[in-house]
């Protein structure tokens, strides 16, 4: 709904089905979503009992932080070592991506498996909402050895860039494995 014009279709209806999602309400239920989109939440009637009535909290997430787990949590040094090689790549992705990035909002979430010789096993996406300025988009930026036009894509540029900055460094070597979780928000 937020994008309507970029997917329209004049063949879809425009009624509330076609343009909302709804949750149903159901006991037990923790619904969770990007607070950014409009959203709203029907009339609930019934008890006021709280014990037996609806309870709707609400939150914030506070400023995203890296956070490391396992070996190099453990030893103290270990674990400064690892965040000072992780805060200098992120700063070089932060000037790549202010140059040669058009504007991308959102936030991603990776989580990196260390090895014992401090070399990045994996890195996986654990949330990704990363949208790309419609008003930022460049359209056609080149073109294959084929001739074909080769269209930007903002979101993938800035994943590829991330990963790459995440998984070339060596962190310090530690005694058994560990997870450095990598909370990175755009605005």
């Amino acid at each position: 709904m937020c994008d309507y014009w970029r997917g329209y279709d004049a063949q879809r209806g425009l009624e509330y089905p076609s343009l909302f999602d709804s949750i149903a309400p159901a006991f037990n239920r923790l619904t969770i979503f990007d607070a950014r989109l409009p959203h709203g939440v029907s009339p609930v009637r019934g008890t006021r009992d709280p014990r037996r009535a609806r309870l709707v909290v609400t939150g914030w997430f506070s400023e995203p932080q890296p956070s490391i787990d396992g070996a190099l949590a453990d030893d103290d040094e270990a674990e400064a070592a690892a965040m000072a090689v992780l805060e200098s790549n992120l700063a070089e992705f932060s000037d790549y991506v202010a140059a040669a990035i058009s504007r991308v909002s959102g936030f991603i979430a990776v989580r990196l498996a260390i090895d014992t010789d401090g070399r990045v096993a994996s890195a996986d996406a654990l949330c990704d909402t990363l949208v790309a300025d419609p008003a930022e988009y460049r359209g056609v930026i080149a073109e294959t050895d084929e001739g074909d036009d080769v269209y930007e894509d903002a979101c993938a540029d800035l994943r590829y860039a991330l990963h790459a900055a995440l998984t070339e460094p060596t962190f310090p070597a530690a005694k058994g494995n560990s997870t450095i979780t990598v909370p990175v928000s755009f605005s």
